[in-house]
């Protein structure tokens, strides 16, 4: 069996951060993915870090959508990542927010 040339980690809050402001699932993230940046780069090389959100919420209307802080957005450029949002409105009973990023 020939190595590997492909392979991809996930790291998700779904069930580790209980709050649905997203800057405390960047954060969590970040305290865990921002000690090993320079491993994760190298780990990279030649691919992509990538946070995939997902963002589901009950009302959305101009301008309802994630709000990020510095901090957030400071994390995911120290890792050299790209970002992307998929955005949808559903019932109450469905809302939930997740996250994970991909090295």
């Amino acid at each position: 069996m020939s190595p590997a040339t492909e392979g991809r980690w996930v790291l998700g809050t779904r069930g580790k951060v209980a709050s649905r402001d997203i800057r405390d699932h960047f954060h969590y993230l970040n305290d865990r993915l921002l000690p090993h940046a320079a491993a994760l780069k190298m780990f990279a090389r030649g691919g992509e870090t990538f946070f995939s959100v997902v963002w589901k919420s009950t009302y959305l209307y101009a301008g309802t959508g994630p709000l990020l802080d510095a901090e957030s957005l400071t994390g995911v450029a120290t890792l050299g990542a790209g970002m992307d949002f998929d955005i949808y409105q559903v019932n109450e009973d469905d809302q939930v927010h997740s996250f994970s990023p991909a090295a």
